[in-house]
């Protein structure tokens, strides 16, 4: 190169640095307008993999700091062109459909009955194969784009397609700094900021991090919009690969747990028929407060591993409280050992008739009862005392904390980390207590042996000699072992894990796993047999006594004085349902009115969220029906009628609706279709 041209290309570098900086400085303000936290991240942000640089071909190209690599083979221009071109003619897209998901929804129930009606409109929808050969459309409900570059094919999508969400992740924060560099976010940014149109952005993080933004988003946004999702992978990474495995096999979980219109009625009417009971409930939570108590306590689970630590519980029963969960409660009996709380969370009819066994004898006199607020009201007849603690994103919470009186310091305590499983509840009802050393038995949440997968006293190998084989017929599935290298599990063990640690990271109890089962984070592995007898510091009984008239109380709650108070709910609940079906009764020509429809009903649900009784009991089911709606015109047939088909399914929804008032007004002081026989004398006069 001459003297001359290495003069000029000097030059055009800094010509080219000079417009590389006015877009950056241009972009932070853009992003200061819109989206301000991106503005204080970036705007004195230093890449620490990732650069901007010219390559050999005179390329705005990014560069690997380390390495000096470049990202793009050619002009990040022309490849993003390129890669959008191919990626138009066939789309990743992962699609939800509810098929069978009633097959063990009890029959009886109004919401089965009718949704299962919608359903039936799945006959309607094109095949996988018709699918998979589908172009990208114009009109696009929701996008996954994993991976930022340059930021090229953002402009190229929401050039030619009408995207309404976007959830944009990169796991480098270099990966927006540098687009920043590269394109003109401005135009992204507008058109995303506007009524109906919604940007997420998820960047600099893990790729199940950004799994979890996406239900929040799907939360405030409308879970409708889960039934079809296209996928856009600009480039590959682990990270990136993680999240489109989740994208691909767990979306469908986003989807799970949205609950139904009759088992909220049920929670509720639990709720109410064990609050009529006058039993106390749960005020305040004795470890927040750092009232710890004098002993510690044992968590009983019905786990392989409770065979191993018998003799322990045994030595140890006068010095610690034991406190069973679910079905432990018959092993420790086999075991000759009796729990001094027992804890239930389940609300269904069956636990009462399996706990109801032990009626005859004392076996159960001498023990105390603790449920949440939904458990099968009589359960309460079979105990020497009960007590009842609300369960979090509850109905019945609502309800009570609607009872109490408007008292500064007037409080309800809840039980954190519940889920999903009755060891969860065990653990969090301990931890509000105030007991602080815990010790864990049959909470294994992990097997070593598929055919060993409860206690060898347990009534699982009875009941369902099955199981084993069960268990080894689902995905394979393994943690980190607490005494080995790793243990089978479940996804519900997996998630009890989970939930068990993030319990355990906010609260901090001493903690011992005596399980030869998973590994949980904040509990000391320790083995039964090689452990010392537990010094009594204080007599249990005392202790018990002490920290239950601490927690729990009916003080400061006002009574039910009738049945009115069904009344006052059911007015409210009837406007909401008469609203919902002037809502779904909209003449539809398009998949684009429907998909409005979807989404006009979905901002009236969000709007009756401060009315929180009638909006949990028809959250669900309401919910339900978008997302199968969503997902039959979504996928329809060349030809079908659009319009015609989606008036069916309105009348369905609406048939419902207005039959839901009734029977709320029904069956709100009934448990199990039958009235409970502990209300008060003329009470429903």
């Amino acid at each position: 190169m001459s003297g001359l041209d290495s003069l000029i290309h000097k030059v055009d570098v800094l010509r080219l640095n000079l417009e590389v900086q006015v877009l950056y400085n241009k972009n932070l303000e853009c992003f200061k307008k819109y989206l301000p936290p991106v503005y204080e991240c970036f705007s004195t942000y230093v890449p620490q993999e990732l650069t901007v640089k010219l390559d050999q071909q005179g390329n705005l190209n990014i560069c690997n700091i380390q390495n000096g690599s470049f990202v793009y083979s050619e002009a990040p221009f022309s490849f993003s062109e390129k890669q959008y071109a191919l990626y138009k003619k066939k789309p990743l897209t992962r699609s939800i459909f509810f098929e069978g998901s009633h097959a063990k929804i009890h029959e009886r129930y109004l919401h089965t009955n009718y949704m299962k009606k919608l359903l039936e409109n799945y006959s309607d929808i094109k095949s996988k194969e018709e699918l998979v050969k589908e172009s990208l459309p114009e009109s696009i409900r929701f996008m996954v784009v994993m991976g930022i570059g340059s930021g090229h094919h953002l402009l190229q999508l929401i050039k030619h397609h009408d995207i309404r969400n976007l959830c944009l992740y990169d796991p480098h924060l270099d990966a927006l700094f540098n687009s920043m560099h590269m394109v003109d976010w401005e135009p992204i940014l507008e058109y995303f900021d506007r009524e109906g149109y919604s940007l997420e952005l998820c960047i600099g993080e893990p790729g199940h991090d950004c799994m979890k933004r996406l239900g929040e988003f799907f939360q405030r946004n409308g879970i409708f919009n889960i039934a079809r999702v296209y996928l856009y992978k600009h480039y590959n990474s682990e990270d990136i690969s993680q999240l489109e495995y989740l994208l691909k096999n767990e979306m469908s979980n986003l989807s799970v747990g949205i609950g139904f219109y009759d088992d909220e009625r049920i929670s509720l009417s639990h709720t109410v028929s064990n609050y009529l009971q006058n039993l106390p409930i749960a005020r305040v939570s004795l470890s927040q407060r750092k009232q710890f108590a004098g002993c510690p306590c044992v968590i009983i689970g019905n786990g392989p591993s409770l065979d191993l630590c018998e003799d322990f519980l045994i030595k140890n029963k006068d010095n610690l409280v034991i406190i069973s969960s679910g079905t432990s409660l018959q092993t420790l009996e086999k075991m000759g050992l009796k729990p001094d709380i027992h804890i239930e969370q389940e609300r269904p009819h069956i636990t009462f008739e399996w706990l109801k066994k032990y009626q005859d004898g004392d076996y159960l006199k001498d023990i105390t009862f603790i449920g949440l607020n939904t458990v099968y009201p009589k359960l309460s007849s079979l105990f020497k005392e009960s007590y009842i603690i609300s369960k979090p994103n509850d109905i019945g919470t609502d309800w009570l904390v609607s009872r109490m009186e408007q008292i500064e310091g007037n409080t309800l305590a809840l039980a954190d980390f519940c889920n999903p499983t009755v060891t969860n509840a065990a653990a969090s009802i301990a931890l509000t207590l105030g007991f602080n050393e815990l010790y864990l038995a049959g909470v294994d949440l992990g097997m070593v042996d598929f055919d060993k997968h409860h206690a060898s006293k347990s009534a699982y190998f009875h009941l369902m000699k099955d199981l084993g084989n069960r268990y080894r017929k689902e995905p394979e599935l393994k943690d980190k072992g607490n005494f080995r290298d790793e243990v089978y599990t479940t996804m519900v063990l997996q998630t009890s894990r989970i939930i068990f640690e993030n319990m355990f990271d906010k609260w901090k109890p001493n903690v011992y796993n005596l399980n030869d089962g998973a590994f949980i984070r904040g509990a000391k592995p320790a083995h039964a047999s090689e452990l010392p007898l537990i010094e009594q510091k204080e007599e249990k009984s005392q202790v018990l006594k002490e920290q239950l008239g601490k927690v729990f109380s009916l003080k400061q709650m006002r009574p039910i004085e009738s049945k009115n108070e069904a009344y006052k709910i059911f007015f409210d609940l009837k406007n909401i349902c008469d609203h919902f079906v002037r809502v779904f009764n909209t003449e539809v020509k398009s998949v684009s009115d429907v998909m409005d429809v979807l989404n006009k009903a979905f901002k009236s649900l969000q709007s009756v969220r401060e009315q929180s009784i009638s909006y949990r009991l028809l959250s669900g089911s309401i919910n339900y029906a978008l997302v199968v709606i969503s997902s039959v015109v979504l996928h329809l047939k060349e030809g079908r009628d659009v319009g015609k088909i989606y008036a069916n399914m309105a009348d369905n929804i609406c048939g419902f609706l207005q039959l839901v008032p009734k029977d709320f007004e029904t069956n709100f002081y009934k448990v199990s279709g039958e009235e409970v026989d502990f209300l008060p004398p003329n009470f429903l006069e």
